[in-house]
């Protein structure tokens, strides 16, 4: 599979995910549930220390809340969960390195999806 389509598939999988039940908000467009996530990992996450740590680097923060679960994604995180995800999406995860190797990616790739979907609306 190409990486387009798996970065296309990353992005879709990020905005199913979404879920602001528990904030009791709801949102008609794609771009105000995105603002939302941003608004949210903004007031949750980003502070001068992550922002130091992380030498400004927003993703790496992204990706640092992401793994952390926050209540705003039903993301999964569960390995065999994450695998089945990947050949869902068509991947070839046939030996252990490339199941570690998609696994390590997850939250990366997941923050990747967010941060293109940020600069497609123009967020952030």
């Amino acid at each position: 599979m190409s990486r387009i389509n798996v970065n296309t598939k990353a992005k879709n999988y990020f905005i199913s995910r979404i879920d602001t039940e528990a904030y009791e908000v709801s949102f008609d467009t794609e771009k105000e549930r995105l603002q939302f996530i941003w608004n949210t990992f903004q007031a949750e996450k980003v502070n001068p220390y992550e922002l130091k740590r992380n030498n400004g680097n927003l993703q790496r923060i992204f990706q640092d809340w992401l793994a952390g679960l926050p209540s705003v994604f039903s993301m999964d995180f569960e390995n065999y969960k994450i695998l089945q995800i990947g050949k869902d999406w068509g991947l070839k995860l046939d030996s252990e390195k490339r199941q570690d190797e998609f696994l390590e990616s997850w939250f990366p790739r997941m923050a990747t999806a967010a941060f293109g979907l940020f600069r497609k609306h123009k967020i952030g």
